[in-house]
């Protein structure tokens, strides 16, 4: 998946006719990172791919899609046998339906491991519904901490800085977030005055 990803990525920017030092710039990365996911070395955050999709001005969800189909989409496997991507924060994430094409709300499920993941903060548009489907873990948001148990909903803001706070010993979720759709006039119109300066 890390390539795939790393592929479209390039794919879309050489289209957008944009190098790796404007997409940096302009997500607030290193050229070096825009390159190492291009050559699938690094598997970023979703928080750093909503910031890449909207510098290239598409939808996240069409940077972990492997088809264009809008036909439904069924799985009936077991998850725990499923191949998970680490991140370089140290969390993992399967993309649930990734044969589905432009999504609006985009399914992942995530699985953090005490001393596993590094304490960080992401922010990024759209909205986040977490349900936690084993384990526990300690998610802030702003300065707030709530802690999650199995059962547990948390709906937040992607705008607000989020992330894992602690993992007590391991913890597995879906994660529904919305697929922002960064097409919008107003996004294009501010990235092209963005690229100008």
């Amino acid at each position: 998946m890390v390539n795939y990803i790393g592929i479209k990525i390039k794919k879309i920017r050489l289209r957008n006719e944009m190098t790796q030092q404007q997409v940096a710039d302009l997500c607030g990365l290193s050229k070096g990172m825009i390159s190492k996911i291009e050559r699938g070395r690094v598997t970023p955050t979703i928080a750093t791919l909503s910031k890449i999709a909207q510098v290239l001005r598409v939808k996240v969800s069409l940077l972990m899609e492997d088809s264009e189909s809008r036909e439904p989409v069924f799985q009936s496997t077991n998850i725990s046998r499923m191949h998970f991507t680490k991140t370089e924060v140290g969390y993992r994430f399967l993309t649930l339906a990734s044969e589905y094409g432009d999504k609006q709300i985009q399914p992942l499920i995530f699985y953090a491991k005490n001393g596993e993941v590094k304490n960080h903060r992401v922010s990024h548009q759209g909205e986040e519904c977490i349900y936690v489907i084993e384990g526990d873990m300690w998610f802030i948001i702003n300065d707030v901490s709530y802690h999650l148990r199995e059962g547990d909903v948390l709906y937040f803001d992607g705008q607000q800085p989020h992330g894992i706070e602690r993992v007590d010993n391991e913890v597995r979720y879906l994660n529904l977030f919305s697929a922002f759709d960064y097409t919008n006039r107003a996004f294009i119109d501010k990235d092209a005055e963005l690229l100008e300066e």
